[in-house]
């Protein structure tokens, strides 16, 4: 694959659907399957997006993806980072959204509903019955 115009960037945050939002000359880019902090080689493909060339820096927080298909599927978009990190992440970007996009005030703290809870109340939506008996789901 030939690169167009290669720049190196630093990932500021993650910003909903998941992209990796960066700055170069003075420009916003979104790069998929990067984290805040790391620092990265891209290759702008529009005036917003861009493919992720190299890892030059990887973040403390990225983990080896639990799915073989992380990455190609499209289902997931952080398995690259821990689940206490993703929860992080998606409790920043709602706020963000809420501010940003809303103009809402939002509250101090943002109570989450880990996936444990989450998937029980799943099977109990699909089963009709409780599932406190049964031990919870801990990994997928």
């Amino acid at each position: 694959m030939s690169h167009r115009n290669p720049t190196t960037v630093t990932i500021e945050k993650l910003v909903y659907g998941g992209e990796g939002l960066s700055r170069s000359e003075g420009r916003v880019l979104l790069t998929p399957f990067v984290l805040p902090g790391e620092v990265v080689e891209v290759d702008p493909v529009d005036k917003l997006r861009a493919d992720l060339v190299r890892m030059i820096e990887p973040s403390p927080e990225r983990i080896e993806p639990g799915c073989p298909y992380f990455g190609s599927c499209g289902g997931c978009h952080y398995q690259h980072t821990s689940y206490q990190h993703q929860l992080q992440h998606k409790v920043a970007i709602l706020r963000e959204v809420f501010q940003r996009v809303g103009k809402l005030t939002v509250p101090e703290e943002i109570a989450v509903i880990s996936r444990d809870i989450a998937i029980a109340a799943s099977s109990i939506c699909r089963t009709g019955r409780s599932v406190i008996s049964r031990p919870a789901v801990t990994s997928w």
